[in-house]
């Protein structure tokens, strides 16, 4: 994976994780960014974007 495409995938990551914090919202990685996590301790080689998933109850609606 090239480095800078990792880097970017990161730091994607960490502002999600921050959003999703800052709602008392609950996410989980998932599939190939699951597996590099758990596996490589790292993104796979092969990826080049992030999987990670929300019940659709935690997220807030707003009535429009």
């Amino acid at each position: 994976m090239n480095k800078d495409l990792e880097k970017d995938l990161l730091n994607i990551l960490e502002h999600i994780k921050e959003v999703l914090d800052h709602h008392n919202i609950e996410f989980w990685l998932d599939c190939g960014t699951l597996l590099g996590a758990v596996r490589e301790n790292k993104f796979i080689s092969w990826e080049n974007d992030l999987d990670f998933g929300v019940m659709s109850e935690a997220i807030p609606t707003s009535k429009m």
